[in-house]
């Protein structure tokens, strides 16, 4: 254990002392740019094409990669924090998701900002106990309904719900938990989200875990729930993490 702890010291120490000298030198700088520019723009048209591809064979077309244009029906009143949606990458959610060392069926799998339903229907492949989408926008929401209807692939999953509401006026079911970010909103609504679910944690003692993906205010979530560190992925953009119950 000790040695293993030493050896990744070591390769910590290692990659600071590169960066340090990478950064220290403009021409060396310029180049790592320059081939993390080429790397994005070999690697994008494969993420779209991999994204449009999962949609066709699971039966919901290419649409719901769209951005939603115009304004939309949004129920509570939290619009102003709301980030512009987007389908989240199936591969990423699919890593994620598998990477959780948990028993699913004890758990229920939450989408706060579900949008069209494309992260609740993967999760419905997992024998989740239930599958829920929770969001305020009334076109997304029913264009989820439909697209449930819609879904080829088999559901695991004991159900597959989607409710029309506020992130902050949904009720945290007092079972353990699987809370899914897509980036929905900014920093003020996750932190008041997060901190609604530790005081259901202090009612209900229970596992609650985090899955937050394109996660940009991971610094929100450690200031707020002082959470264990699960998972993280750079490739993929996920962090996972466990809440701990309140002192």
């Amino acid at each position: 254990m000790a040695q293993n702890r030493g050896l990744q010291e070591s390769v910590e120490s290692l990659r600071a002392a590169v960066k340090t000298h990478i950064y220290a030198r403009p021409i060396l700088l310029f180049l790592l740019k320059t081939l993390r520019q080429f790397q994005r723009a070999i690697y994008f048209p494969f993420y779209w094409v991999g994204g449009w591809f999962f949609l066709v064979k699971t039966g919901l077309g290419s649409d719901i990669y769209r951005r939603e244009p115009g304004s939309l029906t949004i129920r509570g009143p939290n619009a102003v924090d709301a980030n512009e949606y987007a389908s989240v990458h199936p591969k990423w959610l699919s890593r994620a998701l598998s990477s959780l060392a948990i028993d699913y069926s004890r758990y229920v799998f939450i989408d706060f900002g579900s949008g069209k339903g494309v992260a609740v229907l993967m999760a419905s492949q997992y024998p989740f106990k239930r599958v829920i989408g929770v969001e305020f926008a009334r076109e997304l929401h029913e264009t989820a309904q439909n697209n449930l209807k819609l879904w080829r692939p088999a559901i695991k999953s004991g159900s597959v719900e989607f409710a029309w509401a506020d992130a902050l006026e949904f009720e945290i079911p007092l079972e353990p938990c699987v809370l899914f970010f897509y980036n929905p909103f900014g920093a003020v609504v996750l932190c008041r989200v997060l901190e609604k679910v530790r005081e259901s944690m202090k009612i209900c003692p229970r596992d609650v875990l985090i899955v937050y993906i394109n996660p940009a205010h991971v610094d929100a979530i450690l200031a707020v729930v002082n959470p264990e560190v699960v998972a993280r992925s750079r490739r993929y953009h996920y962090a996972i993490f466990r809440m701990m119950l309140p002192p």
